[in-house]
Order: C-alpha cells, then structure tokens, then sequence
C-alpha cells in the first residue's frame, strides 16, 4: 500500500492510498500561528520523538479536509505512513518553540514590532523559511568588505 503525494502551489498536499485513491487527505503546511498549540500541548521540549497521541492531534489540524472525522479512525499502518510522511515533509526543520519563533518574526519585520506578525503567523513555514534564507543572504552581502 503507497502513499500518493500530489502538492500544490498554495503549500497544500493530497495523500492518498493507491488502493483507495477516492479517499483523499488535504493538508496543509504548518504555519508559525501553529507553534502556540504546541505550546500548549506542552510539547515545546521535545520535537524529536513525538508521542502519537500528540502527532493524531497535530495532523487533525493540519488536515483541510478528509474523508474520516478524525486521522485516528484510519488504519494503523495507514496512519503510519501518514505520519512518516508528515514527519519527514512538514515538520522536519519547520516546528519551532514560540520564542524562536517570535525571534525570527522580529528580524523579518525589520527589527520592530508592527501589525505584519499576524499575516506571517499564517504564512506557510516553508514560504517563511525562504525569505530567512533571502535576508541572510542579502545581510551577508551588505556586510561583506567591498574590494577596490
């Protein structure tokens, strides 16, 4: 039994299984807003080994719509996959603590605190995680000595 893997240009995913490809699974990206309900999970100390209860929670959020009332009605060996998989493409170098979080929304806002935190907690973390990477860039550029 694969899982199928269709992304799209608004940072959504379909899963779906090859022998049951009616039942589809849109999910999303994770976004920074996401980082405060894993605060309150108390999960903020330990990202590298999640307990499935926790993991069950997080994909029912994530996920948009599904052809269950929750991830957990599925299949173990499904949700496994399911799991890996989000893991792996959606967590992986996305999930932050709220304080690393908020230090990364600061420097992207220009060093100041404005109304812009609440459009970039809804921002796709992967779409986020670009324009760091375009800041530093042009940063490092900035301060590099000019040759003459």
């Amino acid at each position: 039994m694969k899982l199928i893997v269709n992304s799209y240009e608004d940072f959504t995913h379909s899963l779906s299984f090859e022998d049951n490809y009616k039942n589809v699974f849109r999910i999303r990206e994770l976004c920074p807003r996401d980082f405060y309900w894993v605060a309150i999970e108390e999960q903020a100390d330990g990202f590298s080994d999640l307990p499935m209860t926790f993991m069950v929670a997080l994909i029912d959020r994530l996920l948009l719509s599904s052809p269950v009332s929750s991830i957990a009605d599925i299949p173990l060996s499904r949700f496994r996959k399911i799991d890996t998989w989000v893991q792996r493409e959606i967590l992986a170098g996305n999930l932050m603590k709220v304080e690393d979080w908020l230090y990364y929304a600061y420097h992207l806002m220009g060093r100041q605190w404005g109304s812009n935190l609440d459009y970039l907690e809804s921002v796709p973390m992967p779409k986020i995680n670009h324009m760091v990477a375009i800041q530093s860039a042009e940063n490092s550029k900035n301060q590099s000595p000019t040759t003459k």
